[in-house]
C-alpha cells in the first residue's frame, strides 16, 4: 500500500505490525543516558535491517566516540625517580624504566590505550555515543604488510665504522687504508688487490664525500675488474598501518528502514568530520574527527574466528544513491538502492604483542 506521508504510515496497522515484530534486545536499545547534544540530535544505536539479532546471525558492530587525544607526558620523560634530569647530566645514569610500571619511560600512551577501555579480545571504546549494527559484506578481507629495504654494508664502511667504534674519532684515510690493507693481505686473497686499488677505492670515497660523481667501486673496477662485496641484506624498516575497505548495501523495506538507513549514513559522515571548534576555540585549532572501533560479532558475542581490529579513523566514504544503475526513489525521496563504501585505517601498528591477549581466532 502507498502511503501519501510518513505521518500516515505511522499510523497504519503495517507500522504497528513493524513496531511488534521489533523486539530488540538490551544491548540494541537506545540507552538511557545518552547526550544527545553530543550525537547532534541522531539516535545513539542504530542498524540495518531493523530486525533482531539473534545468536544465529554474524554481523559487524561499529563503535564511534569522541576522539581522545593520548598523553604524551613529555615532562615525565625527563624524571629519573621523580626527580628532574640536570642539564649536567648528573643524574644521568637512570634505568628507564619506571618505577612502578610496566612500560619504559618512552612507551609513550598512543591513540588506543587513550580511547578503549581493554586490549585484545573485548577491547571497546571507552564512551561510544553511536553503536552501528551492520550485516557483514560480501567480501571482508585483513592484510599485514612491514616495510623492508636492502641493506648494505661493504669492507671500507664496515672498517671505518670499527674505527669509530674503538675510539678513534673522524678516522683519516690514511688509517682506513692501513687498516683495510692488513685485512686484505690477511690471507683472504680472494682477488688480488693491491695497493693502488686500496688507494683507489679511499680516493672513491674521498671524491663521493666532496660532491663527485666517483664512486669506490668505479675506481676499483677500474684498477683490478672487481668491486667491493655490499653484503646486501634484508634490514627491516618500520610497520604499516593497516587498512579497510568495506561495501554496504541498503534496500530499505519499509519506512522505518528508510530514516534507519539516512541515519545510519549521516552518523558515518558526521563522525568522520573535522571540528572548528569556534566556540571555545574561536575557530583557531580543528578538532579531530570521531574515533572508530570495529568488531565482527556472532550474536551476542566476539566472532569466534574472524580477525580482530584497533581503533581507527573513516578516512573516505563514498555514497551511491542509484546504486541498480537507475535513480529510482519512494514516494518519501528515500533511494530503493543505496551503497556506502568506506575506508578506515588504525591509528597505531598491529605488534607482535597484541596477539598475546587476542582471545580466539586468527588475531589481528
Amino acid at each position: 500500500m502507498a502511503y501519501q506521508s510518513f505521518s500516515e504510515y505511522r499510523r497504519s496497522e503495517e507500522f504497528k505490525k513493524v513496531r511488534e515484530k521489533d523486539n530488540i534486545k538490551k544491548t540494541q536499545r537506545e540507552p538511557n543516558n545518552i547526550n544527545y547534544n553530543d550525537t547532534g540530535g541522531l539516535p545513539a544505536n542504530l542498524r540495518y535491517p531493523y530486525a533482531m539479532i539473534d545468536d544465529g546471525m554474524d554481523f559487524l558492530k561499529i563503535q564511534i566516540a569522541t576522539y581522545t587525544a593520548p598523553d604524551l607526558n613529555l615532562s615525565g620523560l625527563l624524571k629519573v625517580d621523580g626527580e628532574d634530569i640536570q642539564p649536567d647530566g648528573t643524574n644521568a645514569s637512570f634505568s628507564l624504566t619506571k618505577k612502578g610500571s610496566e612500560q619504559g619511560a618512552f612507551a609513550l600512551q598512543n591513540a588506543t590505550s587513550a580511547n578503549t577501555t581493554a586490549s585484545g579480545a573485548g577491547r571497546a571504546l571507552k564512551k561510544p555515543k553511536h553503536t552501528i549494527y551492520l550485516p557483514i559484506p560480501r567480501q571482508i578481507q585483513d592484510a599485514n604488510s612491514v616495510q623492508y629495504d636492502s641493506g648494505r654494508l661493504d669492507p671500507l664502511e664496515a672498517v671505518g665504522a670499527a674505527l669509530i667504534k674503538q675510539g678513534i674519532e673522524n678516522p683519516s684515510f690514511q688509517k682506513v687504508q692501513e687498516v683495510f690493507s692488513l685485512l686484505v693481505n690477511d690471507g683472504v686473497d680472494v682477488v688480488e688487490m693491491n695497493v693502488d686499488a686500496i688507494s683507489s677505492a679511499i680516493a672513491g670515497r674521498a671524491i663521493g664525500a666532496l660532491g663527485g660523481n666517483v664512486t669506490a667501486n668505479a675506481l676499483i673496477a677500474r684498477g683490478s675488474g672487481a668491486i667491493l662485496n655490499p653484503n646486501l641484506e634484508s634490514l627491516f624498516q618500520g610497520v604499516k598501518l593497516r587498512q579497510f575497505p568495506f561495501s554496504f548495501e541498503f534496500f530499505p523495506r519499509n519506512g522505518r528502514e528508510a530514516v534507519e538507513v539516512k541515519n545510519i549514513i549521516r552518523v558515518l559522515k558526521r563522525s568522520m568530520s573535522a571540528r572548528n571548534n569556534k566556540k571555545k576555540g574561536k575557530g583557531v585549532f580543528i578538532k579531530q574527527p570521531d574515533i572508530f572501533q570495529l568488531q565482527y560479532m556472532k550474536g551476542s558475542g566476539e566472532h569466534p574466528f574472524l580477525n580482530k581490529f584497533l581503533p581507527m579513523h573513516l578516512t573516505d566514504m563514498k555514497i551511491s544513491y542509484s546504486q541498480s544503475g537507475t535513480y529510482s526513489t519512494f514516494w518519501d525521496g528515500t533511494p530503493t538502492h543505496m551503497s556506502v563504501s568506506c575506508s578506515f585505517q588504525e591509528v597505531n601498528p598491529v605488534y607482535q604483542e597484541d596477539y598475546d591477549d587476542a582471545g580466539e581466532g586468527v588475531g589481528y
